[in-house]
């Protein structure tokens, strides 16, 4: 059986993939920076050779426009879950569901 912490970090380094986190630019060449946290796990399944997770993460959004109180940074919060062996070696990932975001569409 894996250990939370472990679950944790492989959560993080699977989110911080998946999300492209870091420094990046637009196609309009502005700069803005992706970080992945907030991450809660909600459930874990465990069974004989394999673990399902479900947690909620959060996405932020900084751009060189991001100012207190006026342009806070975007956030997109999501709901997602991930299977597991006990190796730590993920054997698939479920649907990301959009929660919440201060973003207007």
């Amino acid at each position: 059986m894996i250990k939370q912490d472990k679950i944790k970090e492989i959560i993080l380094q699977y989110l911080n993939k998946e999300e492209e986190a870091g420094n990046s630019s637009g196609g309009s060449g502005h700069m803005a920076f992706k970080s992945v946290g907030s991450i809660e796990i909600i459930d874990t399944i465990f069974q004989k050779i394999q673990t399902q997770i479900i947690f909620k993460y959060r996405v932020t959004i900084e751009t060189e426009f991001t100012y207190y109180p006026d342009n806070p940074p975007y956030f997109y919060d999501y709901k997602q879950s991930i299977l597991i062996n006990d190796c730590g070696e993920i054997l698939n990932t479920g649907e990301k569901i959009l929660l919440k975001t201060n973003m207007e569409f």
